[in-house]
């Protein structure tokens, strides 16, 4: 939770890359990269109304589908334990950001969070 709004940030699947990455203000590696990545730079705001929850327990055949449960819910276990050093980042990266304090490289990474929140705003107010 951030500015009244929840923040979701995209997880990126694991990738051999993410073994050679360094966490940094905007980006963390879950489970030094063996579950993924969450990219701070790419988080949006959004209203509860506004989304829907995926089961985790969904009973499936698919040998991906099964996959793709089986790692959201190591995701979710690591990112529930680590949960209060996630908020502290996220919040950090959003606070730089707004007061302009972030690195250029850094900032240019990150998605606009003044004008998503405006948006976000703006998209709750048509769907009713």
């Amino acid at each position: 939770m951030v500015n009244n709004y929840e923040y979701f940030a995209p997880l990126s699947s694991p990738k051999v890359k993410h073994k050679n990455l360094k966490n940094t203000i905007d980006l963390i590696k879950i489970k030094n990269g063996e579950y993924g990545v969450v990219n701070f730079n790419n988080m949006i705001p959004i209203f509860g109304k506004n989304y829907k929850e995926f089961d985790l327990n969904k009973k499936t055949t698919n040998k991906e589908e099964k996959y793709r449960i089986e790692l959201m819910n190591n995701q979710l276990r690591w990112l529930t334990s680590h949960k209060k050093e996630i908020y502290i980042k996220s919040k950090l990266l959003y606070n730089l950001y707004k007061n302009n304090k972030l690195p250029q490289n850094v900032k240019d990474r990150c998605g606009n969070f003044l004008l998503l929140e405006r948006i976000c705003k703006e998209y709750s107010n048509i769907i009713v």
